[in-house]
């Protein structure tokens, strides 16, 4: 049986909970779809028997990673409507890179960006709910994730959650 899977940075407990502050408090006032913490890094991934161990690999191989935010921003797509900004940075790159490259993803832009709100919603009202917000100005990614997408969102579900190095 196919899966849809992607591969997901989530971050270490200090920045999870003050993104999930950020998200909550949108939510509060958006009320949208739940969904946990993430940095869509790669999709989709070849559901094969060796997804796990290559993860598993990659993640032993690359060290944690400081990320930097860029503001909150929106846009008019239900996926990314109401999202923390991150700046691309060296090894964010390299590791999306290492991740197409182990699964014959082809290229595509990269937009990196945690969301904190699903949905469509007026543009004059998210404009009114960024004003509220402060995100931090830095995160920390610590775990890539398996994650299987392919139903609604309420269903999505992480397979397994792999720590980065901490070199």
């Amino acid at each position: 049986m196919s899966r849809y899977l992607c591969v997901w940075g989530q971050f270490d407990v200090q920045s999870t909970n003050k993104i999930n502050k950020i998200k909550k408090e949108v939510n509060t006032l958006l009320s949208g779809p739940y969904f946990d913490i993430h940095l869509t890094i790669s999709n989709p991934i070849n559901d094969n028997n060796n997804v796990d161990s290559i993860i598993k690999n990659i993640s032993q191989n690359n060290k944690i990673i400081k990320i930097y935010t860029n503001g909150i921003s929106m846009k008019d797509n239900y996926f990314e409507s109401l999202f923390i900004n991150i700046s691309k940075n060296n090894h964010l790159i390299s590791l999306k890179n290492l991740i197409d490259k182990e699964f014959n993803i082809k290229y595509r832009e990269f937009f990196p960006h945690i969301s904190l709100f699903y949905g469509n919603v007026p543009k004059k009202e998210k404009m009114e709910i960024i004003k509220l917000l402060t995100p931090p100005k830095t995160i920390t990614l610590n775990n890539i994730s398996l994650v299987n997408v392919d139903e609604s969102i309420e269903q999505w579900k992480i397979l397994k959650s792999f720590k980065l190095n901490n070199l």
